[in-house]
C-alpha cells in the first residue's frame, strides 16, 4: 500500500541497513511515514546525538520538517522534508548513492 498522495516523496529514498556492512542491503523510503520510522533505526538513529551528547542540527531539522509535514499535509512541506531527510541521511552515511567513475585513458 502506498502513501497518501500528500505524505508521498517525488522520489523515494535509499538507505543502507548499516552503512558500515553495506552487503547488508538498503532500504527505499517512500514518504514521510518512512522517514519518521527511519529516524528511530540504524545509522540515522545512532547519528542523532553528538559525542557531547547534544542532539545533531541536522537530526532535529528532520524531525521538524517530517513532523510538519505529517500534520499539516502539503506537497511543498513533504519536499521540504525529503530534502532534510535526505541532508540527514548523507551526513550519517546512511545514504545510498550512485558514483559513477570516470574512464582512465591510458597512452598506448
Amino acid at each position: 500500500m502506498s502513501p497518501p498522495s500528500k505524505l508521498a516523496f517525488g522520489a523515494p529514498l535509499y538507505l543502507y541497513v548499516d552503512g558500515e556492512r553495506p552487503e547488508l542491503g538498503m532500504t527505499e523510503l517512500l514518504g514521510v511515514d518512512d522517514g519518521l520510522l527511519a529516524l528511530n533505526n540504524g545509522d540515522i538513529g545512532r547519528y542523532r546525538f553528538a559525542p557531547g551528547g547534544a542532539e545533531r542540527d541536522a537530526w532535529g531539522a528532520a524531525l521538524f520538517a517530517l513532523t510538519r509535514a505529517k500534520f499539516h499535509p502539503r506537497l511543498d512541506k513533504t519536499e521540504v522534508a525529503r530534502m532534510a531527510l535526505r541532508k540527514l541521511a548523507a551526513a550519517s552515511g546512511a545514504l545510498v548513492t550512485i558514483r559513477v567513475g570516470a574512464k582512465r585513458r591510458i597512452a598506448a
